[in-house]
């Protein structure tokens, strides 16, 4: 499909949205246009996920993580967990080394709920491979 065509098809399909349909797609849209991403991959800018300090990343709670209860949706909050400890360990490491989670264990303890989340990263244990870091 050529992007005239697909623009006519995404257009007639616009049309027939709810407000609240449009603000999703408003949402998406700004998310892949938007220039401060600061280096966050699609997934987390996506979710509402900040990274203004390295020690302390948010993400603002809305219909972009939300479940069917009007709370953060696990998975939202378990990629908040993993983004976190990631930049911290980057931080840590340097940029030339690659960072990959290789387990992640998450208990939810309470319902995310209210405007933001925040995830404050530690390192607890630098290994020559492996760091073991708590959120």
């Amino acid at each position: 499909m050529d992007g005239q065509k697909l623009k006519q098809e995404i257009n007639a399909r616009i049309e027939n949205c709810t407000v609240k349909e449009l603000k999703h797609i408003q949402h998406m849209i700004h998310t892949m246009k938007s220039p401060e991403r600061g280096g966050l991959h699609y997934l987390g800018s996506f979710l509402g996920i900040n990274l203004t300090e390295i020690d302390r990343i948010s993400m603002d709670l809305g219909m972009q993580n939300a479940n069917k209860y009007g709370v953060a949706q696990g998975g939202a909050v378990y990629t908040l967990a993993d983004v976190a400890l990631g930049y911290k360990i980057i931080s840590d490491v340097g940029d030339e080394s690659k960072v990959l989670t290789i387990e992640l264990k998450v208990n939810y303890m309470k319902q995310g709920k209210g405007r933001k989340l925040y995830a404050e990263p530690i390192i607890l244990h630098r290994g020559k491979v492996r760091l073991l870091d708590n959120v």
